[in-house]
């Protein structure tokens, strides 16, 4: 899949959903996926059965034309070495926030 810039709020829905979590914060997202060791996986189970990378950091350039360093988060249907695995998502999630009025 292609890197983008993140689209901060799509992207906390889609997370949520695919763990089955409801309300989650961002930040919060970002603090998990820091606690898994990178190229590690935690495989989460209940009402959804997904596994999450936490595939390392990425420099991305945000819109301002700043680094911006982020965690590549990863979902997949199995573990990615499955050969039946599907990637279901998988997009940076920055690690800093920058708000504006």
């Amino acid at each position: 899949m292609p890197l983008r810039e993140p689209r901060l709020e799509l992207d906390r829905q889609e997370i949520n959903k695919l763990l089955g979590w409801s309300g989650t914060s961002i930040t919060t997202i970002c603090s998990f996926i820091r606690t898994i060791p990178v190229g590690s996986n935690i495989h989460i189970t209940g009402s959804v059965d997904v596994y999450i990378y936490n595939r390392g950091e990425d420099e991305l350039e945000d819109t301002e034309r700043r680094p911006r360093i982020c965690y590549m988060v990863s979902i997949w249907s199995s573990k990615i070495n499955d050969p039946s695995a599907q990637c279901l998502f998988q997009q940076p999630v920055p690690i800093k926030l920058r708000f504006f009025d």
